[in-house]
């Protein structure tokens, strides 16, 4: 915590002595006020002011002379000459003393003792200067002294400059010190900065001594915050368990209460079973803890479709990223979109240049998967996987899968992902393998099979299970849909799509899943390119049309965003496409998006943090 919270004597007046002048001083115009840096930490704020001020310093000076005062404030027996009128006029709570009808205080000729309110003389003598000044000077030893007495009078510019301070002094070992004491002496300003500090730095804030202090109340008020940003919700629940694993006797007992302002419900069902066979856990008095954690669990692994919680805030605003894809040729370009400026940007290229992509992303990582080297000089499928970090913008290259998959789909369930299908030259593949995020990066491993071996199918993630549908299995479209469980290792078949189709893209939202476009089967008359739309009820397990695009595409993308599906490029027949497509589902229509920055077929998309670029403000 900052130093200052004790009460300081008189004595301590005497560091005001041989401050530096404003103009000796480096400026910083913050706005409605200047800000100077002074030695140390001390930093010199003063209001900007017109004529007014040249009065007021007057007035200082007659109240350093002691002329024309007509009241005197006490703290602990120092006296404090001021004048009403400038004191009334700066703070709500003089002018009711001076002002209201009753108070012995309005029309005393003696001294007036506000030690019960005010305790801290030096801190007085602060405030009085920077009523007749504009002008306070603060550093770690009289912020809190400064603040503290600065609320009882009410003078919320005063408040507002020690807040000013406090956020600039914020660290993970004295924001929650900060927060408790903005609670208990009701300085919304600070809890607000104090709060904001710790939802953006919760892992590092957890890590200090002041967060196993937290009362049971306060925890939970931290931990079930929608605007704590962690990397993952793990760090949540060991946060609780390390706060109750300082205090065990006294703690143990909220932990049924504890349980239920953690997102249990994102985390993988191992991790859970690993919570659930742990020691904390394993005592009698834990029964209703562990029928909730079996319980999270029980729906986790049932595959059906519960509404969750809401996600918490990114740790970074979410955009889109769209990766690979043939114009002509191979392309090696990324580009994501910003929803707030409704802009595309272009990232990092990707190592080699690829069509018929699988594009997911993992634990705040794109990767791009599989796919075609398709060039001037080379035309392969191609095993190999890359990896992008949005904080380093740069691309790693990854364990290469153990067939090369052109046009294949792909998804990511728990630490896990799925590359499905595809094809190696003229074999089409039924065969499916999974690569399991470690620290040693293990290699790539077959699962399970589908039922029927595609190229050109649509994947997406619902429920911890992975659907393929659609696709091409060499003869014609299909329309067969089925959908891999992790927990089994087994494919199930799942109710068909309506129109057979290859080439489509697919996306979840809420409870359904969204297949969009594709290329049709032989049979159908008209364009080969579709506009349809269906849309598959995880509940009702039944498919049925919605709106369809007002582009016909295939081999486009498409992901979810803000509650609506995006549908990126493709072709339509002729010509290769840079078209975005937004459908709203509350609305069942689709509207026109900012177009991609080139045209792409054979492409993929994902959702994760904004990167860090070096061209931000283009």
């Amino acid at each position: 915590m900052l130093n200052g919270h004790s009460q300081q004597d008189s004595n301590d007046a005497d560091e005001l002595d041989g401050l530096l002048s404003m103009s000796d001083l480096s400026e910083l115009d913050m706005g409605k006020y200047v800000m100077k840096l002074s030695i140390g930490t001390d930093r010199v704020y003063k209001y900007k002011t017109e004529r007014s001020a040249r009065l007021l310093d007057i007035m200082q000076q007659y109240r350093k002379e002691e002329r024309f005062c007509d009241v005197v404030l006490c703290v602990n027996g120092i006296r404090h000459p001021a004048h009403r009128v400038v004191l009334a006029s700066a703070s709500p709570y003089f002018a009711s003393m001076f002002g209201g009808i009753g108070n012995i205080e309005a029309n005393t000729t003696a001294d007036i003792d506000i030690t019960k309110s005010i305790p801290c003389t030096f801190a007085l003598n602060v405030i009085l200067d920077f009523i007749y000044t504009s002008q306070v000077q603060l550093n770690d030893k009289m912020v809190m002294p400064v603040l503290t007495c600065s609320l009882p009078l009410l003078l919320d510019e005063l408040i507002e400059l020690c807040v000013a301070y406090l956020r600039e002094q914020l660290h993970p070992s004295n924001c929650v010190g900060l927060l408790l004491y903005g609670k208990q002496y009701l300085c919304y300003p600070l809890i607000e900065a104090a709060e904001h500090y710790i939802h953006e730095h919760f892992e590092e804030v957890v890590r200090h001594e002041e967060f196993l202090s937290l009362n049971f109340g306060d925890l939970c008020s931290m931990i079930k915050d929608d605007k704590v940003k962690v990397k993952c919700e793990s760090i949540v629940y060991n946060a609780a368990m390390q706060w109750v694993r300082h205090d065990p006797c006294n703690r143990r007992a909220e932990l049924a209460e504890i349980l239920p302002c953690i997102r249990l419900q994102f985390l993988d069902p191992s991790f859970l079973r690993g919570v659930m066979n742990c020691s904390d856990f394993a005592q009698p008095d834990m029964k209703v803890c562990r029928e909730y954690l079996s319980n999270v669990h029980e729906k986790l692994t049932s595959h059906r479709y519960c509404r969750l919680p809401p996600h918490r805030a990114p740790v970074k605003p979410l955009v889109i990223y769209c990766a690979g894809g043939y114009y002509n040729q191979s392309i090696n370009t990324m580009e994501c979109y910003f929803l707030e400026t409704q802009k595309w940007k272009r990232c990092a290229d990707l190592q080699i240049p690829r069509s018929g992509v699988g594009v997911v992303s993992l634990h705040m990582r794109v990767y791009v998967i599989g796919g075609r080297h398709n060039t001037k000089n080379e035309n392969k499928d191609c095993r190999d996987v890359e990896r992008y970090d949005p904080f380093m913008n740069k691309w790693t290259s990854m364990p290469q899968m153990v067939y090369p998959r052109n046009r294949l789909g792909v998804g990511a369930i728990d630490r896990c992902i799925y590359a499905v299908g595809g094809s190696n030259g003229q074999q089409i593949h039924s065969s499916v393998e999974r690569f399991t995020l470690s620290p040693d990066l293990e290699p790539w491993v077959e699962v399970a099979s589908m039922h029927v071996g595609r190229i050109g199918l649509a994947v997406c993630t619902h429920s911890r299970l992975l659907y393929a549908i659609g696709g091409f299995d060499g003869h014609r479209r299909l329309a067969e849909v089925e959908s891999y469980n992790p927990d089994t290792n087994s494919w199930k078949r799942e109710p068909s799509l309506l129109c057979g189709r290859s080439g489509a893209a697919a996306a979840p939202l809420a409870e359904c899943i969204y297949v969009v476009g594709g290329y049709a089967s032989d049979n159908i008359d008209g364009s080969m390119q579709l506009d349809v739309v269906e849309r598959y009820d995880t509940i009702t397990q039944q498919w049925s049309y919605v709106k369809p695009m007002n582009c016909r595409r295939s081999a486009l993308s498409c992901v979810t965003l803000d509650k609506c599906l995006f549908a990126l490029g493709g072709y339509d027949g002729k010509n290769f496409s840079s078209v975005v497509e937004v459908y709203d589902p509350e609305k069942d229509e689709w509207t026109y998006g900012t177009p991609l920055t080139r045209e792409r077929s054979g492409h993929g998309s994902a959702l994760t943090v904004e990167p860090s670029l070096c061209c931000d403000d283009e």
